[in-house]
C-alpha cells in the first residue's frame, strides 16, 4: 500500500534533492505504471515498509534506491499523515 507520494524539485543548492532545501509537493494521483513499479520494488525488497526513490528520465521511470530506514518527516508535513501510526495499524 502506498501511503503518500511526494515530488521533489532540485534546487541549485541541493543537487541530491533529499533535504529540506529541495522543493517538494504532495502528489495526489500517480500514473498506474509508477504505482505498480513502486509496489513491485517494495515486494521484491522483502521489507515490511520502505521508502522508494524514483527518478523520471524522459519517457520512463527509474528506481534509484529502496530505503529500509526512510525519513518520513517531509512526507508527514506535506500529507498530514502520521506514518508511524499507519505502520503500527497495519501490524494489528
Amino acid at each position: 500500500q502506498l501511503l503518500a507520494t511526494i515530488e521533489r524539485t532540485l534546487t541549485k543548492d541541493d543537487f541530491r534533492g533529499n533535504s529540506k532545501r529541495a522543493r517538494a509537493k504532495l502528489v495526489k494521483k500517480i500514473p498506474p505504471s509508477l504505482e505498480s513499479m513502486a509496489l513491485k520494488a517494495s515486494q521484491l525488497s522483502g521489507l515490511d515498509y520502505c521508502g522508494i526513490d524514483i527518478i523520471e528520465n524522459k519517457d520512463h521511470f527509474l528506481i534509484l534506491e529502496v530505503n529500509p530506514v526512510p525519513g518520513f518527516l517531509q512526507v508527514e508535513e506535506l500529507s498530514g499523515i502520521n506514518i508511524a501510526r499507519e505502520l503500527i495499524c497495519q501490524i494489528r
